[in-house]
């Protein structure tokens, strides 16, 4: 559900073709990541749906997903306890699978609620716990475990280590890009902007923002005019392109 083609690939699935409950919690939890955008305790019913009809002792891939998924669509609702146990189950079963994309999503997706918990400890150690594991396991996919800079980035940000801060988050940038991976996409800039800024470094502030408008412009991407918003009120950047559209905005 993080990729680009994930919506293409389920609009060419049918529910009857699919013959045992692993297929069917995969296409309910695809239903609920990419349809019925306007009805969202339907997204979160066939969520929890994906989970229900498997059984509960079951640890395959069908279930590890259906559980990040789950877990997806209760953060939405701002239930992190509950999205935090979810992402990880689901973390630990990707991992001994040995799928470090989905298990690096997944306990990303653990990290970021418990820092919205306000864990910051708890996070920092984690990723910490993690990235020195993965380093140590040369058959793993070390790449895809930089998303981790992701929510260790952001607390850093918040206990004022604002270089580490953006070493961290600029990993974690150039991860979600080479993964494509859409729900994480603006989530990483305005913690940059907001660094740099107190850095006093306007000139990338300046970076961030373009690159964000070359990579999102062309998308009607509802967080394209708040990053643009952000960046002029901390800047005052009086040769902005956009400056008058912007300031029509804060008005």
């Amino acid at each position: 559900g993080d990729n680009n083609y994930a919506y293409g690939n389920m609009k060419k699935l049918e529910e009857e073709e699919m013959t045992n409950k692993q297929l069917k919690a995969f296409y309910y939890s695809l239903q609920a990541l990419m349809t019925f955008n306007t009805e969202v305790k339907k997204k979160l019913a066939l969520a929890k749906l994906s989970v229900d009809i498997l059984p509960p002792e079951e640890s395959s891939l069908f279930m590890a997903n259906a559980k990040l998924t789950y877990g997806q669509m209760l953060a939405g609702f701002l239930r992190y306890r509950e999205a935090t146990r979810l992402f990880d189950e689901a973390y630990r079963m990707f991992f001994n699978l040995g799928l470090d994309f989905p298990a690096s999503v997944a306990l990303t997706n653990k990290l970021l609620n418990l820092y919205y918990l306000g864990d910051m400890r708890r996070v920092i150690e984690e990723s910490n716990q993690i990235l020195i594991q993965i380093g140590d396991m040369s058959e793993r996919d070390k790449g895809y475990w930089d998303i981790i800079y992701l929510p260790l980035g952001m607390c850093y940000f918040q206990m004022g280590k604002l270089k580490l801060a953006c070493k961290y988050l600029k990993l974690a940038k150039t991860c979600i890009e080479d993964t494509q991976m859409l729900h994480m996409q603006g989530v990483v800039e305005p913690f940059l902007m907001k660094a740099y800024y107190l850095l006093d470094e306007q000139r990338h502030m300046q970076e961030v923002m373009s690159d964000l408008l070359a990579r999102l412009g062309h998308m009607h991407y509802i967080y394209r005019e708040l990053f643009q918003c952000l960046y002029y009120v901390l800047t005052e950047d009086t040769t902005y392109t956009n400056k008058e559209e912007i300031e029509a905005m804060i008005e």
